[in-house]
């Protein structure tokens, strides 16, 4: 007894299929339904002027922050004034207490039963870039 396969025997290419050369080396990009014109990359120029100017707001964010966890090391009573204000719930004395400081950049102060979070914003009216969210553990 034979057994008889429904559909002809072309032979096996599985690279053929459909769109040739779509899978082989070479031609990998020559399909892509992501570019207009097969073989060409469609990104603008590059211009290194915006992404320069955001690390050098960058570079200011991270010296406020690291004044700020400079303090708290240097400063085992500001470190407790901190913590123990945070634990009665007092808002506004934490934000007074880390603005002592010397930060003159915005922050935003939430805190746990275990920890703190600042999140520190360097952004400006005519640069929107950089932020940084420090997490502290009690």
């Amino acid at each position: 007894m034979t057994h008889h396969f429904p559909y002809p025997n072309y032979g096996y290419y599985p690279y053929t299929w459909e769109m040739p050369y779509q899978y082989v080396w070479p031609y990998t990009n020559y399909y892509s339904p992501y570019n207009f014109y097969p073989g060409r990359q469609n990104f603008p120029p590059v211009d290194t002027a915006g992404f320069e100017k955001s690390a050098r707001q960058f570079q200011a964010l991270t010296k406020e922050v690291t004044l700020f966890i400079n303090h708290i090391i240097s400063s085992t009573e500001f470190a407790y004034a901190v913590m123990d204000a945070a634990q009665k719930s007092d808002q506004a004395k934490v934000e007074q207490l880390i603005k002592s400081t010397g930060i003159s950049i915005k922050y935003t102060v939430r805190f746990t039963p275990s920890a703190i979070q600042i999140e520190f914003n360097n952004s400006t009216e005519e640069i929107s870039c950089c932020s940084m969210l420090v997490g502290l553990r009690w």
